[in-house]
């Protein structure tokens, strides 16, 4: 019988000539006679590995290891058929045992441990360049894939569209999904192709659509579902298109959102042929209505609407009486979250009410009208915003607002200690205020923890040296560079409230201060550092009785750092001190002018 020897020196004859095929048929004789050793096996794996038969190859290392335990060249081969077959970790096992076994081995030498670590350098650059090309969404469950498409899709309808070419996966999911679907936006870029394709991937149903000025792209009404239209966006020519198609068909059922865009094309010039005109397109349905019409003609508003959550007018002027607008408001005042006004005044009111009403869930108002006092006046005497957070005034004087958002009844009365308590956020816009009646406002919104300022006189000055120093005080009167509206300020007649020591606004972190020329950086430099944390090794006076680390920890709570300071269009901030504002405060940006300004003004 031929041993298992001979048949391995005629298999490593046949392997030089490059029979492999034929070499593993005598290998296979060899593994099979009563003498064969691990010698055979690892020849074997040898092959199998050249072959790309690495599942193959691990067998027979497996049988060359039983054999011969303490031999290095095993696990190294094994260690190189597990890199071949991605298997990162099983290979680093391998290489670290072919590791054990050579510092044990007698004939160790300086060139078998380095192609070793070489292994080992290759296997760690292959599981890097896996983790990189690894697909992980692909793991999760099906529902959740839906779930993050949902979100991306609710902030850009068209991203469905994207989502639908990254893979075949994510064009099965994209395409057997309806609801991704649901929300329409034509654009300049085929709006009929594109609707037809929406309606045929969403089963036909479509909840929010915006078609913009595109009227005409949409299907015939009697293959649009417009039964199921919850929000609607339409403006221009397209704008009288579908008051006419509520006026033929009823406005849709469901509809609670409504965006409506026309400047006066072909609007009636009758005051009660405008009132019906406007009728159809607003059904007792909306929740959140926009506006956005060149003249508003209204006598009256539609009595229907008694459950806005979220109203905004914009307009070039408003022909008539404010009283309209007034009762549209109390016939909404349960309901109504947000409110913006942007349209101005022909008639503003002349008398002021003997009675306040109030918009107890009202957050958001935005105010902006051609400086219009008296419209001012009369809006915040009819109202009271209990629970408001986010306050902007634009062109208008805002001493107004502040002196009845402080004390609602007048400057006489102080029932509510602090009814501004709950505002977070203020913007003002070209709104001229006197010092003294924005530092009284501000001392009460203890709550703000952002502040914007744009194109303002020498009161956002003081009101920075306010926010930085607790104990200064504008000057009421007789100052010419402390502006006023009228001779006084309009809040001259209130104390200001009593409060404990320590920053104004302590919770300030974002601050915007635009095209305001006098900001000076040593107030602006003050209030930043005095808002800082104080250092670790700062010597801090304990309170008697208490421990001196609790007290610096509850100052460093107590006033927040400033996050966000932006100054663009101040032209008196020194550049000099820019790096130590970009050093303390993470949000810096001061860019004192445009390209466009700078060309202009060489």
């Amino acid at each position: 019988m031929i041993s298992s020897k001979e048949h391995l020196s005629k298999a490593a004859t046949l392997h030089k000539k490059g029979h492999l095929d034929k070499a593993l048929a005598v290998l296979a004789l060899a593994s099979n006679a009563p003498d064969s050793d691990h010698s055979v096996y690892e020849y074997r794996a040898t092959i199998y590995e050249k072959l790309g038969r690495y599942k193959d190859g691990l067998n027979d290392s497996k049988h060359a290891i039983g054999m011969a335990p303490d031999r290095w060249q095993s696990y190294a081969r094994s260690a190189r058929l597990f890199l071949a077959l991605e298997k990162f970790d099983a290979a680093q096992t391998m290489i670290n045992r072919a590791l054990e076994r050579l510092s044990r081995s007698e004939g160790e030498t300086t060139t078998k441990r380095e192609k070793l670590e070489e292994l080992k350098t290759q296997v760690e650059r292959g599981r890097r360049r896996k983790v990189k090309k690894a697909y992980h969404l692909g793991k999760l469950p099906v529902e959740s894939i839906v779930m993050i498409f949902e979100e991306l899709v609710a902030d850009n309808p068209n991203q469905v569209l994207k989502v639908s070419r990254v893979c075949s996966q994510w064009r099965q999911i994209a395409l057997s999904t309806p609801f991704l679907w649901q929300n329409l936006v034509l654009g300049s870029h085929k709006p009929r192709e594109k609707a037809r394709l929406w309606l045929e991937q969403s089963n036909n149903t479509i909840h929010s659509c915006a078609v913009g000025d595109r009227w005409g792209s949409l299907p015939p009404p009697k293959d649009f579902p417009w039964h199921g239209i919850r929000s609607f966006q339409v403006e221009g020519l397209s704008a009288l298109s579908f008051r006419t198609f509520c006026e033929n068909n009823g406005s849709p059922s469901l509809l609670s959102t409504l965006s409506f865009t026309c400047k006066n094309s072909g609007l009636p010039g009758k005051d009660d042929e405008a009132k019906a005109y406007w009728l159809p397109i607003l059904p007792p349905t909306l929740r959140h209505l926009t506006l956005y019409l060149g003249l508003l003609q209204w006598d009256r508003f539609p009595e229907q609407l008694t459950s806005l959550s979220t109203l905004d007018i914009s307009g070039d002027q408003l022909s008539r009486s404010t009283e309209p607008f007034f009762d549209l408001l109390r016939q909404n005042a349960t309901t109504l979250e947000t409110l913006a006004f942007r349209v101005k005044i022909n008639h503003p009111p002349r008398t002021l009410p003997t009675e306040t009403d109030e918009l107890p869930l009202l957050t958001d108002l935005t105010l902006s009208f051609p400086h219009d006092a008296e419209f001012m006046t009369a809006f915040f005497h009819r109202f009271s915003f209990p629970s408001l957070c986010t306050l902007a005034i634009a062109n208008n004087p805002s001493g107004i607002a502040f002196s009845r958002l402080v004390t609602p009844g007048g400057p006489e009365m102080t029932s509510n200690p602090n009814p501004v308590s709950f505002l977070t956020s203020l913007t003002l816009s070209s709104s001229a205020s006197h010092a003294y009646d924005l530092v009284i406002f501000i001392q009460h919104a203890t709550s703000l923890t952002s502040l914007s300022i744009t194109r303002s006189g020498p009161e956002t000055n003081e009101l920075i040296e306010a926010l930085a120093d607790p104990g200064y005080v504008p000057r009421k009167v007789g100052s010419s560079s402390v502006p006023c509206v009228g001779s006084a300020p309009l809040l001259s007649l209130l104390r200001a409230p009593e409060r404990k020591e320590g920053m104004l606004c302590p919770g300030l972190t974002h601050i915007k201060l635009e095209n305001c020329s006098d900001v000076k950086t040593g107030a602006l430099q003050r209030l930043v550092r005095s808002r800082l944390p104080p250092l670790p090794s700062s010597n801090v006076d304990p309170l008697p009785g208490s421990d001196g680390d609790a007290a610096v920890k509850e100052a460093v709570v107590s006033i927040a750092k400033i996050q966000e300071l932006v100054v663009d269009g101040c032209a008196g901030i020194d550049a000099r001190i820019i790096p130590w504002f970009r050093e303390n405060v993470e949000v810096f940006s001061c860019v004192y002018m445009s390209k466009k300004e700078s060309r202009y003004r060489r």
